[in-house]
């Protein structure tokens, strides 16, 4: 059972695999309108949901959760230097998008990005109770501006 405070994190993350499917399967020319119309599309999709989700997301993770997180459980250092990682690796790859050259490449390279990015951050988040007991908390009990808070979360001081 999912604790209730990781749900919408849950369902940034089902979006965001949704959207890495879709971005491979327009670079493979699975899906309509193909080429480069269908491309420009997929990217201003990227560009709205890295804008309108992802950035109040990394936001919340780096300037509240993770640090928290490394100050409480030092074991957790790799776990936070890899999202912090990945979270850099998405903000280049959107950076990329505003070029025509190579465009199938970069969109397709971007859905891998994002979905590794969940699946790996899901995973080691679930897969360490210690971690997942820690996020849940945070995510019910931290006091985050509104405008970093992801889905209109506001959470209360640690």
């Amino acid at each position: 059972m999912r604790h209730p405070a990781l749900i919408p994190l849950s369902h940034d993350h089902h979006h965001g695999l949704a959207l890495a499917l879709r971005c491979r399967k327009q670079a493979l020319g699975q899906l309509k309108p193909m080429g480069l119309k269908g491309l420009k599309e997929r990217t201003q999709e990227l560009r709205d949901f890295f804008a309108n989700n992802l950035v109040a997301h990394f936001r919340a993770e780096e300037e509240v959760l993770l640090p928290k997180l490394r100050e409480l459980m030092p074991e957790s250092a790799a776990i936070v230097d890899q999202l912090v990682h990945e979270h850099r690796q998405l903000r280049d790859a959107v950076a990329q998008l505003d070029t025509d050259a190579g465009l199938s490449k970069l969109v397709f390279n971007f859905g891998d990005l994002l979905e590794n990015k969940r699946q790996t951050g899901h995973k080691r988040v679930t897969n360490d109770k210690r971690v997942k007991s820690f996020v849940a908390s945070c995510w019910l009990l931290l006091n985050v501006p509104s405008h970093i808070a992801p889905d209109g979360i506001h959470f209360a001081e640690l």
